[in-house]
């Protein structure tokens, strides 16, 4: 595996929230039922994606005691770099910390742009594809939402310039059912 640029500590906010991802992923691989307590280290290094390298403290959920800790490698492509790869959409994971970002912050965009006094609710990111070119990261997406009672799907592309905000670039509602 090509390092791209090496392997450096992560101190990024969407840690923890990959940490409790890796003991679900855990528990439902290995029967287990431990519980989240905190990432005890955290590093990631870039390749296709970003590749993280956890040790997370964990919590022996039957006994409520402290079981120690786990190892977790994962490869996300939240943050996928162009530089040597094809280019053009790719199939991302859906619980990947960028992408969930991007779905929130298209939430976030959906409910400034309507006079709906009822709030959109994410309830599900049911696809997500991602494109890197030059310094943007596209993020194009289809979420399932709720408002009040109803549930509705929107089609939305997002970007972000790599070290900036999201942008919400285009969106649909979506009129399949849910």
């Amino acid at each position: 595996m090509a390092t791209l640029r090496g392997l450096s500590d992560s101190n990024c906010a969407e840690i923890d929230n990959l940490g409790r991802f890796a003991v679900e992923q855990h528990n439902k691989k290995e029967n287990a039922v431990l519980e989240f307590a905190r990432v005890v280290k955290a590093q990631e290094q870039l390749v296709a994606g970003t590749l993280h390298h956890l040790t997370i403290e964990v919590i022996d959920a039957v006994f409520g005691c402290l079981y120690g800790s786990i190892a977790y490698c994962a490869l996300l492509t939240g943050s996928l770099n162009s530089g040597g790869h094809s280019p053009g959409w790719k199939e991302v994971p859906v619980h990947d910390p960028a992408v969930q970002h991007a779905a929130n912050h298209a939430i976030t965009s959906i409910q400034q742009r309507s006079n709906s006094l009822l709030p959109y609710v994410l309830q599900e990111i049911l696809h997500a594809k991602a494109e890197v070119i030059d310094e943007f990261e596209k993020y194009n997406m289809l979420l399932k939402v709720k408002r009040g009672e109803k549930e509705e799907k929107f089609n939305v592309e997002v970007h972000r310039k790599k070290e900036s905000g999201f942008l919400l670039n285009h969106m649909e509602q979506d009129h399949s059912k849910c």
